[in-house]
């Protein structure tokens, strides 16, 4: 967390104005509470020293957020000419995995399985938690596929993330 975008605005904004004010607001309150002391590793790195929780619901919360609604720009960049081809070629190879996976455990609930819902965070933890109660009995094939599956999801989102040098490497 040192290293973020964040700690960064708040030591330039420190090193201007030693008295000032930081409000924030989190999409996931839920995540400072998973691993050891991590709000307190967030608080140093941020060089909070008092820290107040509130609901957004909260009436003062509310009407601050009605008062100063939040400008959202969005920003799209076409992807570069090789790019869409290697991104279908890569979710070509994800429809081959999950239709194989199909083929070879005809006793799991593979409803779920779809290439639409390959592109959620959430499907490698769906697909895992399928697996799990039966890992001991899959054929190392199943097993590969599986680990496949989520190279294959990662390579996906560092097509998007990376630059072509880095994506290649």
């Amino acid at each position: 967390v040192d290293s973020s975008t964040e700690a960064f605005i708040l030591r330039l904004l420190r090193a201007e104005n030693k008295a000032c004010f930081v409000r924030a607001f989190s999409e996931s309150p839920t995540a400072f509470t998973e691993g050891f002391s991590k709000l307190t590793n967030v608080m140093r790195s941020l060089r909070v020293r008092k820290l107040l929780l509130w609901p957004r619901f909260h009436a003062s919360v509310s009407a601050s957020l009605e008062r100063n609604k939040p400008e959202v720009v969005e920003l799209s960049v076409a992807l570069p000419p090789a790019m869409p081809g290697i991104q279908q070629g890569v979710l070509e190879v994800v429809a081959e995995c999950l239709a194989q996976l199909k083929r070879l455990n005809p006793g799991l609930d593979v409803q779920q399985f779809t290439l639409e819902n390959s592109l959620f965070k959430s499907f490698d933890r769906m697909v895992q938690q399928q697996l799990d109660p039966i890992w001991h009995s899959l054929s190392p094939q199943t097993k590969q596929i599986s680990r496949d599956l989520s190279t294959l999801r990662t390579l996906l989102s560092y097509l998007t993330q990376y630059d072509c040098v880095t994506f290649l490497n």
